[in-house]
């Protein structure tokens, strides 16, 4: 809604009021990325990334994406106070709400063994590992209508797998075979420009 009021030929009050949505978009509501390995066990491992409805989202918290909505109120002055001379001030205003630009994941990775040899009935052979959480996040901001400044990590805390007892040398602190990834933390800063 819009309205313009002249108090007189050069001046003027103009103001609109208004709502709108943006609904999730198709990859938001029902990507899914699945992949297996092979762990150290022979057993395949399933990793992956779900939309918020899927059962495996539900089970650690996620509900349903809603749409984006926002309130937008403008106002705005108009005069002409000499012939050669127009000045204009506006004012606005937009509440976003149900933003979808922050995100964040979690992997956990449960307590393994490794065996250094077939000789398992020998303890001394045998190295046992502690799980671990793994978060990763993101967020996103909007600047005007081009660009997208993304500041996010993976692994943001930086966890790193139990020293190795086997396996370890030439400065290798860490299996390179590891079920949970050794490298440590990864930080990125991205600036994106729409067209």
């Amino acid at each position: 809604m819009a309205g313009n009021y002249a108090f007189s030929d050069s001046a003027s009050l103009r103001a609109s009021a208004g709502t709108g949505f943006r609904a999730p978009t198709p990859g938001q509501i029902s990507t899914t990325n699945v992949s297996t390995r092979i762990n150290d066990a022979g057993v395949p491992v399933a990793e992956g990334i779900f939309p918020a409805t899927h059962p495996v989202s539900k089970f650690f918290g996620a509900e349903p994406l809603d749409a984006e909505d926002s309130t937008q109120v403008t106002l705005g002055l108009a005069a002409t106070p000499l012939s050669r001379l127009t000045i204009s001030v506006d004012y606005y205003f937009i509440e976003l709400r149900e933003r979808f630009d922050v995100m964040g994941r979690a992997h956990w990775y449960a307590d393994y063994r490794h065996a250094n040899s077939a000789n398992f009935a020998d303890p001394e052979n045998i190295q046992q590992f502690g799980g671990k959480i793994l978060f990763d996040l993101q967020a996103a901001w909007r600047i005007g209508d081009t660009y997208t400044l993304t500041l996010g990590g993976q692994n943001v805390f930086g966890e790193t797998p139990d020293r190795a007892r086997f396996e370890a040398c030439c400065g290798r602190i860490y299996r390179s075979d590891s079920m949970i990834p050794w490298q440590g933390g990864y930080y990125y800063l991205r600036l994106a420009a729409g067209i």
